[in-house]
């Protein structure tokens, strides 16, 4: 028997039950097809395409974003890579909670912003570690909606204040550690100003509050701690602010001052309300 087979001419308009092909489908006009099942990959930006209601095709995504001027994001995987892509006037987005084990310190910038989309950015390790400073430079910014957490470490969560100048950070934004009898929030040097402003702080287990350098501004904060001291306000100022010491010793205190304080509210537990080493005028601008 002969075994005939058909040719597809030049021009023609063909019906084709099945196609398998090695390389590429190419086409001098528009293709149109219906697929039962595709499995591969097309070149083009899909303006065409015409998908069944039960089709998707997944986007981009990452726990870490920044959008560009045209809402198009960039995704990372945690908070230093993005922020060392990150140019003043961005804002890092957080879409997931995150635990960083990585070791990193992320370098905060002068004008980026990190809006934590109501998540928890754990830093977390069995080693000494400051994960987030000013790199004693000054800096402003805000960080909000959301808890950055530290846990396992000995190190301070947020090390800022450069010297001569102050840096700002705003933003209602809960800072929380435990196991560590160091300060949550401290100084570089005692030399080393800052200014913060609306955020929560929370240590347990010893965890300590805030210790301020020289000339800081610190107002509308609140200090939550177990075990462990308020705030230490060396030559600098406090305002309008909640402190609440819970367990510790005769000798803890809410407040140590060496400056200025108004308008706060301090509840302790055992030991000082305000431990006060010297009372300064007030140089708040």
């Amino acid at each position: 028997m002969p075994n005939w087979k058909k040719v597809i001419v030049s021009g023609s308009n063909a019906v084709l039950a099945e196609i398998t092909a090695s390389g590429n489908l190419l086409g001098s006009a528009t293709a149109t097809a219906s697929y039962g099942l595709f499995t591969g990959s097309f070149q083009g930006d899909g303006t065409n395409l015409n998908l069944a209601s039960n089709t998707t095709i997944p986007a981009a995504s990452g726990k870490l974003g920044i959008s560009n001027a045209n809402g198009v994001y960039t995704y990372y995987t945690d908070l230093s890579s993005s922020m060392e892509a990150a140019s003043s006037g961005d804002t890092i987005e957080v879409f997931a909670d995150v635990i960083d084990e990585s070791g990193k310190t992320v370098h905060l910038k002068n004008g980026v912003d990190i809006n934590l989309n109501g998540h928890t950015y754990q830093f977390q390790s069995a080693s000494a570690w400051n994960p987030l400073t000013d790199n004693q430079s000054t800096i402003s910014c805000n960080i909000s909606n959301g808890v950055i957490a530290m846990s396992g470490s000995t190190g301070t969560l947020l090390k800022i204040g450069a010297s001569g100048n102050n840096s700002i950070i705003r933003g209602d934004v809960i800072l929380t550690a435990n196991d560590t009898s160091t300060y949550i929030v401290d100084y570089h040097t005692v030399s080393a100003g800052y200014k913060l402003s609306g955020l929560t702080i929370i240590g347990e287990n010893n965890a300590q509050g805030l210790r301020t350098g020289n000339f800081s501004q610190i107002d509308n904060i609140k200090i939550l701690t177990a075990d462990g001291n308020g705030a230490y306000v060396h030559v600098g100022e406090m305002r309008s602010s909640f402190i609440q010491t819970t367990g510790g010793t005769d000798s803890s205190y809410g407040v140590h001052l060496l400056g200025y304080i108004a308008g706060c509210t301090i509840v302790v537990e055992e030991g000082y309300g305000v431990s006060l080493q010297a009372s300064l005028q007030s140089s708040y601008e």
